[in-house]
């Protein structure tokens, strides 16, 4: 899950500058321009001007702890000390305001440098009675977590495990459903500002060598290969740094098929940003993509008008400090112009959830970080708002 921590003082070390990332707020020590404490080349790995960075952001090890990282105990944001990269997620519900799911033990598989990765996978029951026999060859959507977060969020804070079942993800009411695979990030050292913990590495972009590519990849290619899965209609969505990752893939995966022979047919995303821009204003060399992938995969972005990580608008981004990218409404233009994409729809939400048509004037911090935090189902927000439909709805008609 994403995760908001704000700190107003910093005592001695002077004024606390608050950076935000993809569903992480990080009070760094500075004074006057200086930047966030924790620089590329502290990781031991450089940005490639125009590029991105020469290698994959380093994971939690014995060897290279992470001290300072973030996790979630019991539904807080706690410090701690993580020595792995990582540990198998719980494949459950654990929250007790939502529906109960159990899907038994997480499934797991060693990515090309040797490191365990997990994912939690959902398949409907059984067919809902009177569908066709071909019900049981199902959309695939493949869910991405928040920052510090697990793959369990997708039980404990959306509403897509009751919708597997009978959701019309096809087209034909006659074969409802899909399958749902909630993908667990890797612990990582992270670069900009104190946010080590989970995260999907969306710096690194050689696609061919990037672990979480690698990962998703696997994902689907397993399950594609265990049967029951529509190649045709294979879906990302994500949230936060997972729905910025899950772009990134989604633009990599539309144009280029997997191992396995499988392509993305279209992504939707809440509180996204640009995968493909600098870690942080001002860092030299850039490694902000110089030229953009081209791709022509449909996205369907939500967004809270007012929104503290990802944010809405550049007026946001200056006020709260986030990262370049970090604002939707240029991302949006940038996926329009530089990838080349004319299937995209931006959908702008309050912090309730109701429709509105432009990003808010006034958006203070707590505001912003609370709607972040809010998955847009309308049972967090309280809005009743639920906007899943609409994204669900979204990947429905853009098959490949």
């Amino acid at each position: 899950m994403p995760v908001g921590v704000v700190t107003h003082s910093l005592g001695g070390m002077g004024t606390a500058r608050v950076i935000f990332l993809a569903g992480v707020v990080s009070a760094v020590a500075c004074s006057g321009t200086q930047g966030p404490t924790r620089t590329v080349g502290a990781l031991g790995i450089a940005c490639r001007r125009g590029r991105g960075l020469s290698g994959p952001l380093p994971v939690c090890s014995p060897e290279r702890p992470c001290p300072t990282a973030r996790v979630w105990s019991d539904s807080r944001l706690v410090r701690q000390a993580l020595q792995s990269p990582g540990a198998a997620p719980e494949c459950h519900t654990t929250q007790p305001l939502r529906p109960f799911f159990d899907d038994g033990a997480a499934e797991v598989w060693r990515d090309p440098s040797g490191v365990p990765r997990w994912s939690c996978v959902h398949r409907p029951p059984s067919p809902l009675p009177g569908a066709s026999v071909s019900a049981t060859s199902l959309p695939l959507v493949v869910w991405l977590h928040g920052a510090f977060g697990a793959a369990t969020a997708v039980y404990d804070f959306t509403s897509l495990p009751g919708r597997s079942r009978g959701f019309d993800l096809t087209g034909d009411p006659a074969r409802p459903g899909f399958v749902l695979a909630s993908v667990q990030a890797r612990n990582l050292h992270w670069p900009n500002g104190r946010a080590d913990g989970a995260h999907f590495d969306h710096y690194y972009r050689t696609v061919s060598r990037n672990a979480d590519v690698a990962h998703v990849d696997h994902v689907i290619d397993a399950l594609t290969a265990g049967g029951g899965i529509d190649p045709g209609r294979i879906y990302v969505m994500g949230w936060s740094n997972g729905a910025v990752f899950a772009q990134m893939y989604a633009i990599a995966r539309h144009e280029a098929p997997t191992a396995g022979g499988n392509r993305v047919a279209a992504v939707a995303v809440y509180a996204a940003g640009d995968p493909y821009e600098n870690v942080s204003d001002g860092q030299t060399p850039s490694c902000g993509l110089a030229l953009y992938p081209r791709s022509s995969v449909p996205v369907y972005v939500l967004q809270r008008a007012c929104d503290a990580a990802t944010t809405c608008d550049p007026a946001q981004r200056a006020d709260f400090g986030a990262p370049p990218g970090y604002d939707v409404q240029t991302w949006v233009r940038r996926l329009q112009m530089d990838v080349g994409d004319e299937a995209v729809t931006l959908q702008l939400i309050d912090g309730r959830g109701a429709p509105v048509n432009a990003c808010a004037l006034d958006c203070t911090l707590p505001e912003g970080l609370r709607n972040h935090l809010h998955w847009p189902d309308g049972v967090a927000d309280v809005g009743g708002h639920d906007w899943e439909p609409a994204m669900l709805g979204f990947l429905r008609d853009h098959p490949l």
